[in-house]
């Protein structure tokens, strides 16, 4: 944990620090004012709790952090009484595990870090854990250690690495800490569903697997006929299952397989048998993503 402090000041709190710039507007928005949240607990002991704001429109709250992208946005927040951490102890509730990974690999400023859970943005900390992230001021997090073994949240109480669903994804030649879950856009294209990817090693290259199961029917129909529009994309099979390829010469290969249990994709490797063999594993564990 002592080696975040090495990248304080290689970090930009403009740059890195979305989350607390929400602060003053959601504290203006109100909220509950129990004085516990039951689970959350230091050392053992119910952590009083301020304040509870629900997070207000999207809108609303991407024009407040504008120019900073935040697309994963938390269902409301909590503010902790002052303790050993001083004032800055924010706890955002994302409402689920992959919502809050969502946000967190957004701010990470490293791929060790999205593995690990922890990030450092600007002159703070932000830790993931299970549907929550959690904010602190650096000097507050010189006890690293103390944090992960004290801190209890609700559903969550052991520090969270890559979450389970990950396990579903092909593993041969993975890169450790490139998962990622894509929520607005897949291939440039936009999309209403949640497409899931891992960074992999094609001889010395790096491709990318890609597995949605939700990426079927009308949603399938809705994406491939944008794809369709695009230079380059060729179809080929049945209404029932189909493959697309990107054969531009000026892009790196693609291959996108629909069927009635989802998409699995494969971009960037120049190896076809390899292609094969990953869209091959990862349609087999199309059923795990759910």
């Amino acid at each position: 944990m002592f080696a975040l402090f090495d990248r304080f000041t290689r970090s930009s709190v403009l740059r890195w620090f979305p989350l607390l710039a929400l602060l003053p507007m959601l504290q203006a928005c109100g909220g509950g004012s129990a004085a516990h949240e039951s689970g959350l607990e230091w050392k053992g002991s119910p952590l009083p709790v301020e304040s509870r704001t629900a997070v207000p429109d999207t809108a609303a709250l991407r024009a407040a952090v504008d120019p900073i992208p935040l697309r994963h946005l938390p269902k409301r927040v909590l503010r902790v009484s002052p303790g050993e951490w001083g004032d800055s102890l924010r706890v955002f509730d994302f409402g689920g595990e992959l919502e809050a990974y969502a946000a967190f690999q957004e701010i990470a400023l490293l791929d060790e870090d999205i593995e690990l859970g922890v990030t450092v943005l600007g002159d703070w900390i932000c830790m993931r854990r299970g549907k929550w992230l959690i904010l602190t001021d650096a000097w507050s997090w010189k006890n690293g250690d103390i944090f992960e073994q004290a801190l209890s949240l609700p559903g969550a109480p052991l520090p969270t690495g890559i979450p389970r669903l990950f396990g579903s994804m092909v593993h041969q030649g993975r890169i450790p800490g490139s998962e990622r879950v894509l929520g607005d856009r897949f291939l440039g294209l936009h999309i209403d569903v949640p497409v899931f990817s891992v960074q992999v090693d094609c001889h010395g290259d790096t491709a990318r697997v890609y597995a949605s199961p939700r990426l079927r029917g009308d949603a399938a129909q809705a994406f491939t006929d944008q794809l369709a529009r695009l230079h380059g994309w060729q179809a080929r099979g049945t209404a029932s299952e189909r493959r697309f390829f990107q054969e531009s010469p000026d892009l790196p290969p693609a291959t996108l397989e629909f069927s009635g249990r989802g998409m699995v994709a494969v971009e960037g490797c120049f190896d076809p048998k390899l292609t094969d063999f990953w869209l091959e594993m990862q349609a087999r564990g199309l059923k795990s993503l759910k």
